[in-house]
């Protein structure tokens, strides 16, 4: 909802150096597999936000991963996606005091003087755990997988049980809204299909640049 999206934006303005606006349940936010030094997320995008002077703005693509088979894991155990990052609008993250207006897929009004920096996946990507179709899942990457058993530890110590038991007890608490009809309630926009340029950008980029972002009101 871009109410809830824009109310978060103004919340955050004075309180936050950086916003991820849209990241999803199913989505992770990933450092570079090649990266030496152990930088947390806003160290890394303080670095690469200096590539360039007034960066306020910056966007990446992501890759879709497999779905882990049982439901009671957590999805980083999942190391097979797609080979190339998928074909959908980027994520972003934004430093809330340059922003104006916050659409789902990048700022609609920034700052003055505000550059948008898109990024390759080399550098700064996302992992979509969205599929269990295994037809196309034919490349290994355990760039989050490592970060799997300190997870479950971290979740054991904040639920005080196993995470098993956690998950097994959402999902029987959720299962009459998991079963409803999917197809209910407004269709999504397929925001791909929309701006087809600006995504195969980020499928083809091959080193941090300053872009122009696409019109959208």
């Amino acid at each position: 909802d871009w109410d809830d999206l824009n109310d978060c934006l103004y919340r955050t303005r004075h309180r936050a150096e950086w916003m991820m606006p849209t990241v999803d349940l199913d989505e992770f936010i990933r450092p570079s597999p090649y990266a030496t030094t152990d930088r947390t997320l806003p160290e890394m995008f303080d670095a690469l936000a200096a590539l360039y002077t007034n960066v306020t703005h910056i966007s990446f693509g992501g890759f879709r991963f497999l779905k882990p088979d049982d439901p009671k894991h957590i999805s980083v155990v999942s190391a097979l996606r797609e080979p190339a990052p998928q074909a959908l609008c980027p994520k972003y993250v934004v430093r809330p005091w340059a922003a104006n207006t916050l659409f789902v897929h990048w700022p609609i009004s920034m700052a003055e003087g505000s550059q948008t920096l898109a990024v390759p996946v080399e550098e700064l990507s996302f992992n979509h755990y969205r599929t269990r179709d295994r037809t196309l899942m034919n490349t290994t990457d355990t760039t989050l997988e490592s970060f799997a058993a300190p997870l479950y530890q971290k979740l054991r110590k904040r639920f005080q049980k196993p995470w098993a038991e956690v998950a097994q007890d959402t999902l029987e608490s959720l299962a009459s809204v998991l079963l409803q009809d999917s197809s209910v309630g407004r269709p999504g926009v397929d925001y791909a299909a929309l701006f087809p340029d600006f995504v195969r950008l980020f499928q083809d980029l091959k080193a941090p640049r300053i872009v122009e972002l696409p019109s959208y009101q």
